[in-house]
């Protein structure tokens, strides 16, 4: 199971998973001898004259998380660590209206806000783009922890979501943490492997122009080994722009209620229960 190359075409990384595939070992480095044939380890025999390049090696190094993208949005493809995204607009918002007393909950309602914004984005990315098993713009959530709940049904609907798969819902994939790497022995809920098992399928077979947006900083470092990384800020400004003068998928990732409702309709019901649990 190969990863993404490097630039350099002596070197040729690896990804490889544990005997229960729910961990990332460090990749290994395979030294190929250009004077000669060489098996690798995986088994795979590489002719001298062969050289393997990553196109998108510069972009994947990029340490700007706010910098356009080096490509056509029509080319490219979005996947969102919504957990990340949802925390980084509510602290900002704490931070603007400190006077403010807010409580929240970001397995209720909150979800439907990342969907609703992100669900913009369909207008413009990935209308050509490589084959692939979802839709161009995904989502990806964490589920709750149950030590921090105490809904039994709340808990009851995203465990069936998980256990369903990713779902199309208006253009859009949306996935969940638990889906193809358990961690319910370790009690983890965090969604942060499944992005990393998405993607290392999404570029197995094919180079692909493909944008991770998160805020976490472990996240981001994996998952450039696999594609370019950016921030919540370029997620909003992206919306705007995909929003045809409308701030409302904007101002949703801020807590705004405007067009909640309309968005809850575009949901499968299984989702839309989980979306609102209380």
């Amino acid at each position: 199971m190969f990863g993404p190359l490097t630039d350099n075409p002596s070197t040729v990384f690896v990804n490889h998973f544990n005997a229960w595939g729910t961990d990332f070992a460090r990749p290994k480095c395979l030294h190929v001898n250009h004077g000669s044939h060489v098996a690798c380890g995986a088994g795979i025999s590489l002719s001298p004259t062969r050289r393997i390049v990553d196109p998108y090696m510069v972009a994947k190094q990029e340490k700007n998380l706010s910098a356009p993208l080096p490509w056509l949005r029509s080319q490219s493809e979005v996947m969102v660590d919504a957990m990340s995204v949802m925390k980084y607009f509510y602290k900002r918002n704490r931070v603007s209206k400190e006077d403010m007393l807010q409580t929240h909950d970001f397995h209720s309602y909150w979800p439907l806000r990342v969907f609703m914004a992100v669900q913009k984005l369909t207008r413009v990315y990935g209308k050509d783009r490589p084959p692939s098993p979802w839709r161009p713009v995904i989502a990806v959530y964490d589920i709750p922890d149950p030590r921090d709940q105490s809904s039994g049904l709340k808990i009851r609907r995203w465990r069936s979501l998980f256990r369903q798969g990713p779902r199309p819902a208006a253009g859009m994939t949306l996935a969940w943490a638990q889906t193809y790497v358990d961690q319910s022995a370790a009690e983890r809920y965090r969604c942060d492997k499944e992005i990393l098992w998405m993607l290392e399928l999404l570029t197995r077979d094919y180079p692909r122009k493909q944008v991770l947006v998160t805020e976490d900083k472990w996240l981001a470092k994996q998952a450039k080994r696999f594609c370019t990384v950016r921030g919540a800020q370029w997620l909003k400004a992206e919306i705007l722009a995909a929003d045809r003068g409308s701030t409302a998928g904007a101002e949703a990732l801020q807590g705004s209620e405007q067009g909640v409702e309309h968005a809850l309709g575009m949901l499968p019901k299984p989702i839309r229960q989980a979306f609102v649990a209380q």
